[in-house]
């Protein structure tokens, strides 16, 4: 998982993202690295960026296993 958070680059990434309507999901995205490092996003609508979209269907698709 690490390996791809890094290849993300989810530390570059903005802390919070949200679209223009309302009555939309939310995501709290809160990673620690090894090194202490921490990193923190907020996406309301969950379409912050393409990576994050890629990201959270990945996260989904592991609930099945």
């Amino acid at each position: 998982m690490a390996i791809y958070l890094n290849r993300m680059k989810i530390l570059s990434l903005k802390d919070t993202y949200e679209v223009d309507w309302t009555d939309d999901q939310n995501c709290k995205l809160k990673v620690k690295f090894s090194d202490g490092t921490k990193k923190n996003i907020s996406d309301y609508g969950m379409i912050g960026t393409l990576i994050l979209v890629i990201f959270y269907q990945f996260m989904s698709e592991l609930r099945k296993f």
